[in-house]
This record gives structure tokens, C-alpha cells and sequence, in this order.
């Protein structure tokens, strides 16, 4: 990291971090051109959790290459300058990558898809009809590198 001094260096800290932000983009390739969406998402385990509709430019990329990387972040307040190259914002972000896996099992995606209803809504225990769990994909992406980064500042 070529500014060392922002480095979360802390796992527990990132992790922090990724339990607080609100959206999550996730970057694939399709060949050689680059996607990036942005998502809904809990961070679990180690592991990132998302849905889906079965259908759609994102499942199409993961299902021919589900290597990813995910980015999240929080921006703070915006420090003015006398000069605008010397304008700074607060934030803490973490960029992380891993491989994006399907979950068939039943229980999985309802825990899954609790943890994010609990997540967004505060809610706790939720219930899934099963026509409805079958028409949506939840996909698991356990981390395996993740760096984070921020800006002192931050209030």
C-alpha cells in the first residue's frame, strides 16, 4: 500500500468495517472487460453474502468466472481547502477477493437471507415461502486476501 500510514492493518478492524458499510460492489470480468455492481450484502464468517434473481449480467459473469473482488466503504465529513487539490474526505474502506459459490441447500439461504433481512431491516427471525427461496440465487464468497485503508479523519 503505497500510503502506509492509512493501512488498516488490524483484521478485526476491517472486519469492523465491512460489518458497517451498507453497499457492497462487486467486481468481475467477462473476458477482458471489467464489471462492477453494486450490491446488498452481510459479511459472515469470513465470507460475504449476497442475492439475487436467477437471472441478469452479474450471474452470467459469476457463473464463467465467479473470481471476484469486493470493495466497501464509509465517507465521513469533506475537509475544504484554500486550494481544491488539497481537499480531502474522511473514510474507511476495504477492498477484498475471493471465489463467488452458489448456495443450493435450503437452510443455507434462509440463514443467509435472515442475516440480511436483520442487517437492513433490524429485524430478527423472518419467514421465506419456499416458491420465493427458489426464485432467488444467494451467493457465498469466502475471502481469501482483504486490505483496508483509511483516512485519519475520519469524525
Amino acid at each position: 500500500m503505497r500510503r502506509s500510514e492509512k493501512e488498516i492493518a488490524d483484521r478485526a478492524e476491517r472486519e469492523a468495517r465491512l460489518q458497517e458499510a451498507a453497499v457492497c460492489r462487486i467486481g468481475s470480468c467477462d473476458g477482458g472487460r471489467p464489471y462492477v455492481v453494486p450490491v446488498t450484502f452481510v459479511y459472515e464468517a469470513g465470507a460475504v453474502f449476497i442475492h439475487s434473481g436467477p437471472e441478469g449480467e452479474k450471474i452470467r459473469i459469476l457463473r464463467g468466472n465467479p473470481r471476484v473482488c469486493v470493495e466497501m466503504d464509509t465517507i465521513g465529513r469533506v475537509f475544504p481547502a484554500d486550494e481544491p487539490c488539497r481537499w480531502t474526505v474522511s473514510y474507511r474502506s476495504v477492498i477484498a477477493g475471493g471465489m463467488a459459490e452458489g448456495i443450493e441447500k435450503e437452510d443455507g439461504k434462509v440463514r443467509a437471507l435472515t442475516s440480511l433481512v436483520r442487517k437492513y431491516s433490524g429485524r430478527g427471525a423472518a419467514e421465506f415461502l419456499r416458491e420465493r427461496l427458489d426464485e432467488v440465487i444467494v451467493i457465498r464468497i469466502p475471502l481469501d486476501s482483504m486490505t483496508g485503508k483509511a483516512s485519519p479523519c475520519l469524525t
